[in-house]
C-alpha cells in the first residue's frame, strides 16, 4: 500500500509540473469570428522562449490544431482569410482560438508552409530547427521552394541563375550570408520581378534577407573550404556588431588556387599566304597561381518604418601568374615553348544607399537614393616563345603588355507611390558614368560611356492574374579616341510579365523584354596578342552597341514532394557581339564582330524531388537545351547547347551529406564550341552544436584531372583546339569548417509575428 501511495504522489507531482509549465499535449479548435465557424486549413508556428522558430504544425480540415507536448512557449496561428494571432500557450487555458477576418485581403494572400504572398514578393520564415540542419545560413536558403543553393556558391531560382542577394535591402555576397548568424534572421523576401535597376542588369530574381530589429551585441562567423594539396579553397570571416538601430560589419573573403601540374594543350591548323601551318602543343607540368582577396567595412542605421542608411567601403585584390611549358611539334620541326602570363587586378569601391518612408505606414510613399563609386586597375603582361635546344633560331618570340583603368559612378533616385487599389507604382531616374583608359606601347586610347535612363514600373493583379510592367528609356553616349565622333543611341527598355496562378501549387508565366548594351573596353582594344606564327588575337574598335528581344513562357509546379519548373525561351539579338576567325594580309585573326542576326531557342527544366515530404532529403536536376543561329556577311553558323547538373542532399539534425555531378555538355558561341567541364564531388558535415560544423569534401574522387577546353567548328578558317588539364585539380580532399559565435546579445528579441500590413523598410516594393 505504501508503494502505491508513493506512486500516486509522484504522478500528482508530475501532472502538476506539466500543468504549471503549460507544456502538455492537447487539441485546440480554431474558429473565425465572424461568422463563428472552424477554419478549414492553416499553419501554426511554434516558438521557443527567445522567439526562435522550433517547428510548425498544420490545422486539419475540421479546424483542429494538435499541439505537441513540449518544446515551445508561444504559437503563431495563421489561416486563410484571417489575421494571424500570437499566443503565449501557458497563459491560454481555453481549448478554442478565435481568429479575426483579415483586412486588405486583396493585397495579402495567406499561403501554406510559413510563407505569405504580398503580390510583389513572397515572404518566408524558416524555422530555426530547419536552419540548424545546414552548416550556415546561406545553405539554409535551400528550404525555400524553387531556390537551389549549391555548396560551391551557385544559386538558381526556378531554373534561372540570375539571382541577386540583399541583406536588409543592400546588395550582399555569398561570404556575408555564410557568416551571418541564423539567430538574427527574421524573414526572407523573394522578388520574382525585381525593380528596374536590377532588371536592367539582367537580374531575374532578388532575395532580400531581413534581420530582426533592435538587436544588441554581435557575432563572429567564419566559413572555411580549404584543400592543402593542391592549395585550393575559398574562405571567409566576418565580425558583426549591433547596437540599437545601428549595425557595423567587417568582412573578409578570399580564394586561392595553386597548381603544380597545370597542363595547357593546343592544336592548330590553318593556312595563310599559301603556307600551311600545323602545330600540336603538348602541355607539360607547369605552375599556375591565382589568389584573390576581398575586404569590406560597412555601417548601417535602420529605424524600421522610417529610414535606412547604409555605407560600405571595400577593396579587392587579384593576382594571377601562369608559367606554362609546352612541347611543340609542327611542320617546321620540334620546339620547346614557354608561355608566361601575369595579371594584377585591383578594385576599390564606396557605396551609399538611403531609403526614407514618407508618412506613417508609407502614407506618402517611399523614396530611395543610391550612389556608388568604383575604381578598377589592371596590369597585364604576357609573352610566348618557341625555341630549339639545338641552336636553331626561335620559331616565335612575342610580348604583350598593357594597363587598364576604369572609374565609374552610378546614381539613382527612385520613388514609390503609396500602395492603392491599382497596385504598386514607382518611377526611377538613374545615371551611370564610366571612364576607361587603356595604355600599351602601340595604340593607347580612352573610352567614356554615359547611360542616362528613367522608367516607370506597375505591378498589379486581377483575381488570379498578375502583371509586372516596366516602361523605360535609356540614352547611351559613347566616345573613344578610336572613333572620329561620339556614338549616341536612345533605346526603349520595355518589359512585361504576366503570371496566372489558378492554384497555389501551379502557375504559368509569360513575358517579353527589350534591352541593349555596349561593347567593353577589352572588346574594343586592338592590341595584338600573338598566339602562333601567323595567328593573332585582338579586339575590334568598330564594334557597335547591340539590342536584344526576349520572349519566354514558364510553368511552375510545387507540392511537398516535388517542385519543378519548365521554361521555353526565344531570343533575337541584332548586332550581337560574337567571336570569329578571319584572314588579314599579315596573319589569321581571332577577333569579335557584330552579327547581322542572332537567334536562340532554349528550353530549361529544373526539378527537385523531396521523397520524405520535406527538405531533409532532396534530389535536384537541371537540364538546358538550346539551338543557336548566327549570321554575318562572312559567315553563318548553327550551334547547339546542352547542360545537365544534379545534386543529392541529405540534411539531418547533426549530419549533412551531399553529392554533385555536372555532365560534360557543350555551349556553342559562333565558331567556337565550349564543352562544359565534367566534375563531381561528395561532402559531409557534422554539427556537434548548432553553430559549429566540421566536415570534408572529396573533389572528383578517383578523377585523373580537371579539364576545360574549346574548339572551333570544322568549317572555320582556323581549326583551333585549346584545353587545360589540371592533373592535381582532381581527387583531392578539402577541410570544411563553419562556426558562428554570438556575444552580448539582448534577451527581448523581435516578436515573431506576421502583419497584414506592409511596414518593413525594404526597398523592393515594385
Amino acid at each position: 500500500m505504501r508503494i502505491n501511495h508513493n506512486l500516486q504522489h509522484a504522478a500528482m507531482l508530475l501532472a502538476a509540473l506539466f500543468i504549471s509549465t503549460g507544456l502538455y499535449a492537447r487539441d485546440i479548435t480554431v474558429i473565425i469570428n465572424p461568422p463563428g465557424i472552424p477554419v478549414t486549413s492553416g499553419t501554426c508556428m511554434l516558438y521557443g522562449e527567445h522567439n526562435d522558430s522550433v517547428g510548425s504544425v498544420r490545422i486539419n480540415d475540421r479546424g483542429i490544431l494538435s499541439l505537441p507536448d513540449s518544446g515551445f512557449a508561444k504559437i503563431m496561428v495563421d489561416a486563410e482569410n484571417c489575421s494571424p494571432r500570437l499566443i503565449e500557450i501557458g497563459a491560454h487555458p481555453s481549448d478554442t482560438i478565435v481568429l479575426k477576418p483579415a483586412a486588405l485581403l486583396s493585397e495579402v494572400v495567406i499561403t501554406p508552409e510559413n510563407v505569405k504572398d504580398f503580390g510583389d514578393r513572397l515572404s518566408y520564415r524558416i524555422p530555426m530547427a530547419d536552419m540548424n540542419r545546414y552548416p550556415n545560413f546561406y545553405q539554409a536558403l535551400n528550404e525555400i521552394p524553387h531556390l537551389t543553393v549549391l555548396p560551391s556558391g551557385g544559386a538558381f531560382y526556378e531554373g534561372g541563375s540570375d539571382v541577386r542577394f540583399l541583406l536588409n535591402g543592400v546588395e550582399t555576397t555569398m561570404s556575408e550570408l555564410q557568416t551571418v548568424s541564423k539567430e538574427d534572421i527574421s524573414r526572407i523576401e523573394l522578388y520574382r520581378n525585381p525593380p528596374a535597376r536590377f532588371a536592367a542588369q539582367g537580374i531575374a530574381t532578388v532575395v532580400d534577407v531581413r534581420t530582426k530589429s533592435k538587436l544588441h551585441g554581435g557575432n563572429f562567423g567564419m566559413d572555411v573550404d580549404q584543400a592543402f594539396y593542391p592549395l585550393k579553397g575559398y574562405n571567409s570571416a566576418a565580425f558583426y556588431y549591433n547596437y540599437s538601430r545601428s549595425r557595423f560589419s567587417l568582412l573578409y573573403s578570399g580564394g586561392n588556387a595553386h597548381y603544380d601540374k597545370y597542363r595547357q594543350n593546343e592544336r592548330l591548323s590553318y593556312s595563310h599566304d599559301g603556307v600551311d601551318y600545323e602545330k600540336v602543343k603538348r602541355g607539360l607540368d607547369s605552375k599556375s597561381d591565382d589568389d584573390n582577396n576581398n575586404l569590406s567595412l560597412s555601417f548601417q542605421n535602420n529605424r524600421e518604418g522610417n529610414y535606412l542608411y547604409n555605407l560600405q567601403v571595400g577593396a579587392s585584390w587579384n593576382r594571377l601568374n601562369e608559367n606554362v611549358r609546352q612541347s611543340v611539334t609542327s611542320n617546321l620541326g620540334e620546339y620547346d615553348a614557354h608561355n608566361f602570363l601575369k595579371s594584377n587586378y585591383n578594385k576599390y569601391n564606396v557605396a551609399n544607399y538611403f531609403e526614407k518612408q514618407l508618412g506613417e505606414n508609407k502614407r506618402y510613399g517611399v523614396i530611395l537614393g543610391n550612389v556608388n563609386y568604383q575604381h578598377f586597375d589592371t596590369k597585364y603582361t604576357s609573352s610566348y616563345r618557341e625555341f630549339a635546344k639545338d641552336g636553331r633560331p626561335d620559331a616565335m618570340d612575342s610580348h604583350s603588355e598593357y594597363d587598364t583603368n576604369l572609374d565609374g559612378v552610378f546614381g539613382e533616385v527612385q520613388y514609390e507611390l503609396p500602395k492603392n487599389k491599382a497596385g504598386y507604382l514607382s518611377v526611377a531616374v538613374f545615371d551611370s558614368y564610366k571612364h576607361s583608359r587603356y595604355v600599351d606601347a602601340v595604340t593607347p586610347f580612352y573610352k567614356t560611356t554615359n547611360t542616362l535612363g528613367m522608367n516607370a514600373t506597375w505591378i498589379g493583379n486581377w483575381k488570379q492574374l498578375r502583371w509586372y510592367a516596366v516602361m523605360g528609356v535609356s540614352a547611351y553616349h559613347i566616345s573613344t579616341s578610336l572613333l572620329e565622333k561620339p556614338y549616341d543611341m536612345v533605346l526603349p527598355s520595355p518589359r512585361l510579365q504576366l503570371t496566372w496562378r489558378p492554384r497555389w501549387a501551379f502557375q504559368l508565366i509569360g513575358g517579353y523584354s527589350y534591352t541593349g548594351s555596349v561593347p567593353s573596353i577589352a572588346q574594343l582594344s586592338e592590341t595584338e596578342q600573338w598566339l602562333d606564327t601567323r595567328l593573332v588575337y585582338h579586339g575590334n574598335s568598330l564594334l557597335s552597341p547591340y539590342k536584344e528581344h526576349s520572349l519566354y513562357l514558364q510553368g511552375n509546379f510545387n507540392n511537398r514532394y516535388a517542385y519543378a519548373s519548365l521554361r521555353l525561351g526565344y531570343t533575337n539579338s541584332p548586332d550581337m557581339i560574337c567571336s570569329q576567325y578571319t584572314a588579314t594580309d599579315r596573319y589569321m585573326l581571332e577577333t569579335v564582330v557584330n552579327l547581322d542576326r542572332y537567334e536562340a531557342l532554349t528550353g530549361q527544366f529544373d526539378m527537385t524531388i523531396c521523397p520524405l515530404g520535406n527538405n531533409k532529403l532532396t534530389f535536384w536536376n537541371r537540364v538546358i537545351l538550346a539551338e543557336v543561329n548566327g549570321k554575318n556577311p562572312q559567315y553563318s553558323w548553327k550551334g547547339h547547347r546542352f547542360q545537365w547538373m544534379s545534386q543529392l542532399a541529405l540534411n539531418l539534425d547533426r549530419w549533412s551529406f551531399s553529392a554533385f555531378y555536372q555532365y560534360p555538355g557543350k555551349i556553342a558561341d559562333g565558331q567556337l564550341i565550349r564543352p562544359r567541364a565534367e566534375c563531381w564531388y561528395v561532402m559531409a558535415y557534422f554539427r556537434p552544436v548548432p553553430d559549429l560544423s566540421v566536415g570534408l569534401k572529396w573533389f572528383m574522387p578517383f578523377g585523373k584531372g580537371f579539364r576545360e577546353s574549346e574548339y572551333t567548328v570544322s568549317d572555320a578558317p582556323v581549326y583551333a583546339e585549346r584545353g587545360c588539364d589540371i592533373r592535381d585539380g582532381a581527387n583531392y580532399v578539402s577541410l570544411l569548417f563553419s562556426w558562428n559565435i554570438s556575444f552580448g546579445r539582448n534577451k527581448n528579441r523581435a516578436r515573431p509575428q506576421f502583419s497584414n500590413g506592409d511596414n518593413d523598410s525594404g526597398l523592393l516594393h515594385k
